[in-house]
């Protein structure tokens, strides 16, 4: 591993976050982004971790369950989320974003770029959990002003999934 932290040390040299951007002994480096969330990289044997803190978890369980339902909706594929994937943060409190990486196959070319994308997916991400929670209180106020449900007018059906009507 100690090759490893060296190269890695060296392509964060290259990226100029600062003099102390280099791994402890422990494998571990953690800075705080532009946003304020915490950043974390760690050498894990051969792999190279990104961690990410996202937001914290709503206190009121509607809007904790909405922002579940759509981390998991991020997480298929993977696609949403460039790759990378949405967790619990380690001390389960909120919500991280996380990719692993095998350091052989990143190379010192592309290094720069990875981070510079988990960065952004970060950045991104952030924002679609947050807009799902403020969306969920926009429902929430909709709800205590408009408390009476507007009469059901006739819905034309739509296609199912195999061409019927639901």
């Amino acid at each position: 591993m100690a090759s490893h932290t060296e190269m890695v040390n060296q392509w964060l040299a290259e990226l100029n976050l600062g003099p102390n951007a280099s791994f402890d002994e422990m494998g571990l480096l953690e800075f705080t982004d532009e946003n304020g969330k915490t950043v974390r990289l760690e050498l894990v044997d051969d792999d190279l971790i990104f961690y990410s803190e996202l937001l914290p978890l709503p206190a009121e369980p509607r809007q904790r369950l909405e922002l579940m339902r759509k981390a998991l909706e991020m997480n298929r594929f993977c696609l949403e989320t460039k790759g990378c994937t949405v967790s619990l943060s380690a001390d389960d409190a909120g919500l991280a974003l996380c990719y692993r990486a095998a350091v052989a196959f990143i190379g010192p070319g592309a290094f720069s770029p990875l981070f510079g994308n988990f960065l952004t997916a970060a950045d991104t991400v952030r924002e679609t959990l947050s807009a799902a929670i403020r969306a969920d209180t926009d429902d929430d106020i909709e709800a205590e002003t408009n408390p009476l449900p507007v009469s059901p007018e006739k819905k034309e059906s739509a296609p199912g999934w195999f061409g019927g009507f639901a």
